[in-house]
């Protein structure tokens, strides 16, 4: 079941008795206190069969001021099927009086009147339509709004506890008056001011006729035409409008100087036409003003009424005032359970992480109800959250339509997806609707290339299929989280791609320790740049440059060789064996010198 109060009225909230500082303004105000019923439509009296229990009642303001109107606002509902009469009561401390305002509670969805209402001095009494609530008899809540008069007397400003209908309600109360500070000299200029009648649905208009200080000249023939505003029609009787003098003058309330006790002119003094149209003769030092009454013909729906006034000044143009008054009175919405509402429910998948957390999706809908009428709206929704419409009438069509996001910049956003579309609310039923969109991250990449510095000798000692690796890493960002890899590269300088990385990545790269090599010294890489960031379909080039040099070749030194040791005598009694090799050498070195003997010979023959 579908269950909250309301928000708003049918009426305009704010606001106060506008332009009101004349006596006979102040007086009418009074007289709105002793009104305990008005023009409008019959309120039952308490106590009813079925009674609405009344939560939250609050001042609608922090501070209010003593002897002023001050607005309150509470939440009611009623039982499911109520049996009529059925009312709603709230009582009133003493030192709060109702204005005698006579309103309606009207429903939010189609503007029938829901409750009757009157504020009585001791209480709010709300008579519930027995035609409504019979055809809208489940789930009945809503809310009010109400003045009161503040009759606390403070002489500072003060934190004051009230018990309405049971409940504490706490608010500042200032001390009334002030002292005047812009126009406190005398002024009597072109003026209208206005005092809406809350019990009677009338608004009193006050037409200054400008004057000098001395006031008027005498034996000017003064002509007064009211023209009121949209929704108030004049009243023209034997007592309206008034025409009101005096020759005195004082100070008000709060300093100011003004002309003061004000005198009704007798109707024979005078002649009002049948268009309202007031017609007098100035006496010499006399201050004048004329009182208009029209009727509101629209319960104060309008919220800011106007009217105007010209006149002459024996014949001649003598200017005119323009007044308005804005309504302040009582009113309230509700609702039964001829209305659905529809909630929608965000999600977002893909690969997509670290989303912000303060992220928005918005979107607009369309409601057209079973009369025809056209209701546009808006949503916001965060992932994974839920937002809930407003109350509309059942059987209304619902549209819904997602606004594409566009951040962050580095998500591709899929089209949305809701789970049901254009789709008919049921009566006092929540109707559940889920948006998906897909996120994303876009991707980018960096590649790179290697390089050496060093004579060509050191460079011809690098193998041709010498490979290097290169680690990348970068921390987590907006839609990702962090990662690190291994790019390898050759040699023969040709440039290697990265995989695809997410965009916005802030990538750093560092190269591992190459692999040794006979001869060479490896001194330490160069990279450009060694950190980066990653582009949206784009790919960075980075230059990996390692110095090289040979390794010195370390001198040798000559080494003596060693002396041999002093051969050693024979030792007497040595081995057969050693003799019989002594033996055979002997024999060896005769043989040879017999056959050089010989070939001596042969050579001294021949």
């Amino acid at each position: 079941m579908i269950h909250r109060a309301q928000k708003g009225g049918a009426k305009p909230a704010s606001g106060r008795f506008w332009n009101v500082g004349r006596s006979l303004a102040a007086a009418g105000t009074a007289l709105l206190l002793l009104v305990t019923g008005g023009v409008g439509a019959a309120v039952a009296a308490p106590p009813y069969t079925t009674n609405a229990t009344v939560s939250n009642i609050n001042f609608v303001k922090d501070t209010v001021g003593s002897g002023s109107s001050a607005e309150m606002t509470a939440e009611w509902t009623l039982p499911d099927n109520p049996t009529p009469p059925a009312g709603m009561t709230i009582a009133l401390p003493p030192e709060l009086a109702g204005r005698g305002d006579t309103f309606v509670i009207t429903a939010s969805d189609t503007g029938e009147t829901i409750a009757n209402c009157v504020a009585r001095a001791t209480q709010l009494e709300c008579d519930f339509d027995a035609g409504y609530i019979s055809e809208n008899p489940r789930n009945l809540h809503g809310n009010v709004n109400f003045w009161v008069v503040v009759k606390k007397d403070v002489t500072q400003t003060e934190e004051e506890s009230f018990t309405v209908n049971g409940q504490v309600v706490t608010v500042t109360v200032t001390p009334p008056g002030g002292t005047c500070t812009t126009n406190c000299d005398f002024l009597w200029d072109n003026r209208k001011d206005g005092a809406f009648d809350y019990a009677n649905n009338t608004i009193s208009w006050y037409v200054h006729i400008g004057a000098p200080e001395a006031g008027m000249a005498g034996g000017q023939k003064i002509e007064v035409t009211d023209t009121p505003g949209p929704n108030q029609s004049l009243t023209v009787t034997d007592t309206n409008p008034l025409l009101m003098e005096t020759n005195e003058k004082g100070p008000r309330g709060d300093g100011a100087i003004r002309p003061q006790n004000w005198q009704i002119v007798p109707r024979a003094d005078y002649s009002v036409d049948a268009n309202g149209t007031v017609v007098f003769t100035t006496k010499q030092g006399y201050f004048y003003q004329v009182k208009y009454v029209t009727d509101v013909t629209d319960n104060g729906a309008t919220g800011d009424y106007t009217n105007r006034a010209d006149f002459t000044i024996n014949g001649q143009s003598g200017g005119g005032a323009d007044g308005h008054v804005r309504y302040a009175g009582g009113g309230g919405t509700g609702i039964g359970d001829n209305v659905g509402v529809f909630s929608i429910t965000k999600k977002v998948e893909g690969d997509a992480a670290n989303l912000p957390s303060d992220l928005k999706f918005t979107g607009t809908y369309t409601v057209t109800t079973p009369a025809g009428d056209v209701l546009d709206g808006d949503f916001e929704v965060a992932a994974d959250g839920t937002w809930e419409s407003d109350e509309f009438p059942r059987d209304s069509t619902v549209h819904l339509n997602e606004v594409t996001p566009t951040s962050p910049s580095n998500i591709n956003w899929a089209t949305p997806v809701f789970s049901k579309n254009d789709f008919k609310l049921e009566g006092g039923k929540l109707t559940e609707i889920q948006l998906t969109n897909t996120a994303s991250v876009k991707l980018g990449k960096f590649s790179a290339a290697k390089s050496f510095d060093g004579t060509k000798a050191a460079q011809d000692l690098v193998p041709e299929n010498a490979t290097f690796d290169l680690d990348y890493s970068y921390p987590a960002g907006v839609g990702f989280p962090a990662g690190s890899g291994t790019l390898k590269i050759g040699a023969d300088g040709q440039r290697v791609s990265s995989p695809d990385l997410p965009m916005g990545a802030e990538v750093t790269v560092t190269e591992k320790a190459p692999a040794a090599v006979e001869g060479l010294v490896w001194g330490t890489p160069e990279i450009s740049p060694s950190t980066f960031t990653i582009g949206d379909g784009t790919e960075v080039a980075i230059q990996v440059k390692n110095p090289v040099t040979e390794k010195p070749t370390k001198p040798t030194t000559p080494t003596t060789p060693e002396k041999p040791a002093k051969p050693e005598l024979p030792v007497t009694g040595a081995g057969d064996g050693a003799m019989l090799g002594l033996a055979g050498v002997a024999g060896l070195m005769l043989a040879a010198g017999a056959a050089l003997m010989a070939r001596k010979r042969l050579a001294s023959r021949g």
